[in-house]
């Protein structure tokens, strides 16, 4: 299958013998049990390791693909030791996020799950380039059977129930390398694949309507907020935020910890750094001060928009 539904395979033809050189290389380095930035240890995956190229840490340790914090993504040790890998994700188009090595012994399974944020329609992919599989390896993605094959890059819709299975005898591995949604993008795609769908394209950076110090107050964050943020800041329950300038730049706190840089978009716009860029904070300002906040976000393909109260 070249295109389904849920998944398809993109233009570029990856070169399997410097893929497997660089595999071997990185062997050397030791590798993590995969976990969810989101919800933390728990997702029941029977023996997926990971090892990060590139994180929000910097360190190759990091077994999570990252999400909203004060820290942008950057190259590990473990992208300088596989150049020809670092060579396929610089020739991705747009601003790189998480770049993982994702092994799945014989046996081990990925529990069916769904993020929901990964998809064209959100403005954030993550695209496979498989290094080592076989026609043993149930790969599942909405339901639909995908069969990748090394030296292909794929791409697939993972806001929906996905799983893996290895039935067969070897590791199953593959790249995956996350990557904000942009116009050069397209040219990877079928054309009628992506034409076909209400694609959300990454804003680019753009200086803020006012001063950083204009934006600064304190806010109620409901519950529905809290769930797109990591569980372990706030048990997913209503908090108390702030804007805040610190360092030159705007920074979200909750409950009185700096968590999160807000990075501009134009006008009044914010996105969080490490985020999707389909989660907009939008700013009301009246006389000097904020007189509104509201978080704009695009969940499971369906456009959402919550008030978060000003306080005091």
């Amino acid at each position: 299958m070249l295109a389904g539904p849920h998944a398809c395979r993109l233009a570029p033809r990856l070169d399997v013998d410097r893929l497997r050189e660089d595999l071997a290389a990185l062997r050397a380095f030791p590798m993590g049990s995969e976990e969810s930035y989101f919800r933390g240890p728990g997702e029941r995956h029977a023996g997926w390791r990971v090892l990060s190229l590139r994180s929000q840490s910097g360190e190759a340790k990091e077994t999570t693909s990252g999400g909203p914090g004060l820290h942008d993504f950057q190259d590990t040790a473990a992208m300088r030791a596989a150049p020809y890998l670092r060579e396929v994700v610089e020739a991705i188009p747009g601003p790189k996020r998480s770049v993982r090595l994702s092994v799945l012994p014989p046996g081990g399974s990925i529990t069916r799950h769904d993020d929901v944020v990964l998809s064209l329609e959100h403005g954030l992919v993550r695209l496979h380039a498989p290094i080592q599989t076989g026609p043993e390896v149930e790969f599942e993605v909405g339901g639909e059977r995908v069969e990748m094959a090394p030296g292909e890059l794929w791409y697939g819709d993972f806001t929906l129930p996905h799983a893996v299975e290895n039935r067969g005898a070897d590791d199953r591995v593959h790249l995956l390398i996350e990557v904000e949604v942009t116009p050069a993008l397209r040219s990877l795609f079928p054309a009628d694949y992506w034409d076909a769908r209400d694609v959300v394209v990454a804003e680019a950076p753009a200086p803020p309507a006012a001063p950083m110090e204009a934006y600064a107050c304190a806010f109620s964050g409901p519950s529905l907020f809290a769930r797109l943020l990591p569980r372990s800041w706030t048990s997913w329950q209503r908090f108390e935020g702030a804007l805040s300038p610190r360092f030159g730049e705007l920074v979200m706190c909750i409950n009185g910890a700096p968590m999160i840089a807000l990075e501009p978009r134009g006008g009044d716009r914010f996105v969080f750094r490490g985020g999707p860029p389909c989660v907009v904070l939008e700013v009301e300002r009246s006389g000097g001060g904020v007189r509104a906040l509201r978080l704009r976000s695009r969940l499971h393909k369906q456009w959402h928009t919550v008030p978060l109260p000003l306080r005091g």
